[in-house]
């Protein structure tokens, strides 16, 4: 199996105006489906598609790959 590796909400990039690193929740994975993007994924989540973008390192028009693994931290 692999191992993903995960990551405290203290540690998760700041999030938008108005919202600090302690009001996320726990670190989602989520394992991208075909057919997926940023945008489909971010509004799953309850989050906005610049914040997904960067805490995966991705540009905000990246492809994304099915399979490809994404960390999440929604909002509560």
């Amino acid at each position: 199996k692999e191992k993903l590796a995960t990551r405290t909400p203290q540690q998760a990039p700041r999030s938008g105006a108005g919202q600090t690193q302690n009001s996320r929740s726990k670190q989602v994975v989520h394992r991208v489906k075909q057919g997926e993007g940023l945008w489909t994924i971010a509004r799953l989540y309850g989050v906005k598609t610049q914040q997904l973008a960067q805490w995966n390192d991705l540009s905000a028009n990246a492809s994304l790959k099915t399979g490809q693994t994404l960390s999440i931290w929604p909002t509560p």
